[in-house]
């Protein structure tokens, strides 16, 4: 069972494979705007864990440069759901994915 609150949990139910494995289903009763800034500050904080930096005036663009050969870089814009990357570093970019 889930320890975060932001579940419950509505039904237990057998698994369609086998009826010895039970299958929790869980139904969010958090709003689309709390579920979207959990979202985000989980999507950033894994991004800056692998040692990206944000931009001061955009939170949801992130960079890396590469230390040896600054030409090398990569840009991540997270705006919405989806997101678009712009990149000399192509071992950094195949990396990241």
């Amino acid at each position: 069972m889930l320890s975060n609150n932001r579940y419950r949990s509505l039904t237990m139910a057998a698994s369609p494979l086998t009826s010895r494995h039970p299958t929790a289903m869980f139904m969010c009763e958090s709003n689309a705007a709390s579920m979207e800034q959990i979202f985000d500050d989980d999507h950033t904080a894994t991004i800056l864990s692998i040692d990206y930096s944000q931009f001061e005036g955009d939170p949801r663009k992130f960079h890396i440069v590469c230390l040896t050969d600054p030409t090398k870089f990569v840009i991540i814009n997270t705006h919405v759901d989806d997101g678009g990357v712009i990149h000399t570093w192509q071992a950094k970019y195949d990396e990241t994915l």
